[in-house]
């Protein structure tokens, strides 16, 4: 996916420019004004690390990553690495507010049950006895579709568990529709609301709706086949296991 991205994006939006005359040489020198790194860039870095370390533990800390996030944020202001007003100057409170808005139509999807009688509902239309590749198609389909206004690890809890017993009410092996319908929950950037760096590249004003659009839903596209190759091909002694 990653050579897909490279490639496929570099094709829908090609560069301007093929190079800047004398780029690396203004970017050695302004690297060469900056000089060792100061006390508040150390503490920064610390703060980062920190910050990053408490992410990657969440399953021992049983720390969310909403609340690493604001743990990181007022360590930057109690320390003084940022005051109150850069941290009012730079952020884009209209994106914040546009995102949260995302964050709670998925929410309320998950809360009333609308989200999991939904899913319930399409795949029980296929019957008692799919075939194992349409399952996948239609579970990865509902997961790519929801996790766009939805957070990806609230419905993960919903669909993986699903995939599951799907898996095992058919004697098939557990991974076969949980794997691809973990990965699918993240294939989450046809709409700026999809995800925060979808909404951070939105928010720079200059890309719109329209251009992530076209760059992600054929990334969507080739996520899923990407995802149904590998699994069938050369993950099937990794899923059966």
């Amino acid at each position: 996916m990653m050579l897909v991205i490279w490639k496929g994006l570099g094709r829908m939006f090609p560069a301007e420019v093929k190079g800047i005359v004398g780029g690396k040489d203004t970017i050695t020198s302004k690297m060469m004004e900056l000089g060792v790194m100061a006390r508040k860039e150390k503490i920064a870095l610390v703060i980062l690390l920190f910050t990053i370390g408490l992410w990657v533990t969440t399953g021992l800390t049983g720390l969310d990553s909403y609340s690493i996030a604001l743990i990181g944020a007022v360590l930057m202001l109690a320390f003084k690495i940022i005051d109150w007003k850069d941290a009012q100057s730079n952020v884009d409170w209209g994106l914040i507010v546009f995102f949260g808005g995302a964050l709670s139509l998925g929410a309320a999807l998950l809360n009333t049950g609308a989200a999991n009688w939904l899913i319930q509902d399409i795949v029980s239309v296929f019957g008692s006895d799919p075939s194992t590749l349409l399952i996948m198609v239609v579970l990865m389909i509902i997961a790519v579709l929801i996790t766009q206004v939805m957070s990806n690890i609230a419905l993960s809890a919903i669909l993986v568990p699903l995939s599951v017993t799907l898996a095992a009410a058919q004697g098939q092996p557990i991974g076969i529709y949980a794997v691809p319908v973990a990965i699918a929950c993240s294939l989450s950037f046809m709409f700026p609301m999809a995800d925060p760096t979808v909404a951070m590249a939105y928010g720079t004003n200059y890309v719109n709706i329209k251009e992530i659009l076209k760059a992600g839903v054929p990334m969507v596209i080739i996520g899923i086949i990407a995802t149904l190759f590998v699994i069938l091909t050369i993950a099937i002694p990794l899923v059966l296991k």
